[in-house]
């Protein structure tokens, strides 16, 4: 770091003040008459500022100068490379939305991150990146993919700062998205009570291909000779894949009892 320029003609160079948040500097002059070169080397990140005091100089005629305290413009000197702040998927997992969405924040604004500074792993294939944002904060949006696991890493080195230094210096990768666009599927639906019987309640085990919620009553519709809509109060208990459908007879009712479970139930 340097700065230069005299005039008229200095005879006597003197005291330079060096300030701002960095510590550790120290001054090199070279130069002669009106122009001189002052080097600040050996010391760290921060603000850097530096003062040529007054009357520190002087001409041929003995004239001492500045007349008044001189000080350059302030520098920031900047080594660290640019960190991740936070990177996570801002959709909900499991998902069964058409994108995956991420929120990427640095430490301080960067510049020059695209899709390609992204790998795309998991059990899901068929997924790109499309990148959006400025400064700290950035959105990556994944489409085009199917079911199942994906992972979403952001490579080192892919972004700058404005003093030019490159990060991330190590990978940072988000946590994983469980895709699922598929519907559950009745893996078995059937009467565990014994037919014929004599009983007051029929039961079935009801088992879905995955676990799922919302099951209710409602969703069984009974019909038969029996007049079973009627003859008959529904039940449900259970959860995860595994449900317990119990018909409880609440009128006499002789006859065929079918319960079927409603689609998109």
């Amino acid at each position: 770091m340097t700065a230069s320029g005299f005039a008229p003609a200095v005879a006597i160079f003197a005291d330079l003040t060096i300030g701002g948040t960095a510590t550790g500097y120290s001054a090199a002059v070279t130069g002669s008459g009106t122009t001189y070169t002052v080097t600040l080397s050996g010391g760290g990140g921060g603000t850097v500022s530096l003062l040529l005091k007054s009357g520190s100089v002087a001409d041929a005629a003995t004239n001492s100068g500045p007349a008044s305290n001189t000080a350059a413009t302030t520098i920031t000197v900047d080594r660290t490379a640019p960190a991740v702040s936070s990177f996570a998927p801002t959709t909900a997992t499991p998902t069964n939305n058409n994108t995956i969405a991420y929120s990427l924040v640095f430490d301080e604004a960067v510049t020059g991150l695209g899709a390609g500074d992204f790998a795309i792993s998991g059990t899901a294939s068929g997924y790109s990146a499309a990148v959006s944002g400025s400064g700290t904060s950035y959105t990556i949006t994944l489409s085009g993919g199917g079911d199942g696991t994906v992972i979403l890493a952001l490579d080192a080195g892919g972004v700058s700062d404005a003093a030019g230094n490159t990060g991330p210096s190590s990978g940072s990768t988000a946590s994983t998205v469980t895709v699922d666009r598929t519907a559950p599927a009745v893996s078995s639906f059937a009467p565990t009570t014994s037919t014929p019987t004599n009983g007051t309640s029929i039961a079935y085990s009801l088992v879905f291909s995955e676990a799922v919620t919302g099951l209710v009553a409602g969703d069984i519709s009974l019909s038969g000779t029996s007049h079973a809509s009627t003859a008959y109060s529904v039940a449900v208990s259970g959860s995860g894949t595994t449900y317990t459908v119990t018909l409880t007879r609440v009128a006499p009712a002789d006859g065929t009892v079918v319960a079927t479970l409603g689609a998109n139930a």
